[in-house]
């Protein structure tokens, strides 16, 4: 995401913040997340040797990556005004298999083979 569309999102998630400073925030926080994972990553499947460590962490990021392109997929809409994102969104998550796959994950064997 380059130009307009990514200071307009930026704005929208630092309101209060100027365009240098939401950048800043957003690489530093995204610099921790990916150091937490690489950690967690090592323990559970290089130290634990645990084969099945990160399934939950990646249905996790399949479920959130999915909400953050719904919640995205629109412009921001005007003040006052609901986008359709909004709409879309909840109508994911209130759907019956997203709402079943946020209550009981699985491991991912066990999701393939449930989707077939």
């Amino acid at each position: 995401m380059r130009g307009a569309e990514r200071a307009q999102i930026l704005r929208h998630f630092y309101p209060t913040r100027g365009f240098h400073y939401a950048v800043i925030a957003e690489h530093g926080g995204y610099l921790r997340k990916a150091c937490s994972y690489l950690c967690a990553s090592h323990v559970g499947t290089g130290v634990v040797q645990d084969p099945t460590f990160l399934d939950p962490m990646q249905h996790y990021e399949d479920l959130y990556r999915e909400y953050f392109d719904l919640y995205c997929s629109t412009p921001i809409p005007a003040e006052g005004v609901e986008s359709a994102s909004e709409h879309a969104f909840v109508a994911a998550a209130q759907a019956p298999a997203h709402r079943m796959a946020m209550d009981n994950p699985q491991p991912a064997t066990e999701r393939a083979a449930s989707q077939t």
